[in-house]
């Protein structure tokens, strides 16, 4: 048995490497957060004979804030880092080619547009795909109501907004 301790990508390699040799250390830990924009664009295709209506892309890892109930800010820090968005297109253009536009693209970031400049130019090139697509984000989306518009024209459809609390006074 092996525990591998923080993201995946470094440590992973190297977990395989040793099963093969049948020397697993007990522990493997990455030495930091990976760079999303190195990422490779994830194999859809060894999923292709699965009649999935729903497809999650990650764009972005981490989160500012703080909330109780959600552990992203822990577990992938406090900043964002993110994928360049022209991985993000190829990615979705893939699915698209396995499962044509009737699928829905979820996006699995735990707040998707809290960096406007980024979230702006990406939502851009999602709109120029044609595609129906749902987003995880924060209440402050509500205050964009001119961003709101240029979701809904992209093929947003809907929203996961997490709350602290339903108490006003927290």
């Amino acid at each position: 048995d092996s525990v591998i301790i923080g993201e995946g990508e470094e440590s992973w390699p190297n977990v395989l490497k040793d099963f093969t040799k049948g020397v697993l250390k007990p522990f493997y830990k990455a030495s930091g957060f990976f760079d999303l924009s190195k990422s490779p664009v994830l194999r859809y295709e060894l999923l292709k004979n699965k009649p999935y209506k729903t497809i999650w892309v990650q764009t972005s890892r981490g989160c500012p804030h703080d909330c109780e109930f959600c552990c992203a800010s822990n577990v992938f820090g406090y900043k964002f880092r993110f994928k360049t968005v022209s991985q993000i297109i190829e990615e979705i253009k893939k699915i698209i080619d396995i499962w044509g536009r009737k699928v829905s693209i979820n996006f699995a970031d735990d707040n998707m547009f809290k960096d406007r400049k980024y979230s702006s130019e990406l939502v851009k090139k999602i709109g120029e795909l044609n595609i129906k697509w749902d987003a995880q984000t924060d209440i402050s989306i509500g205050k964009e109501k001119d961003f709101l518009k240029i979701l809904r024209k992209s093929g947003c459809s809907a929203f996961f907004i997490g709350f602290e609390s339903p108490s006003r006074e927290i």
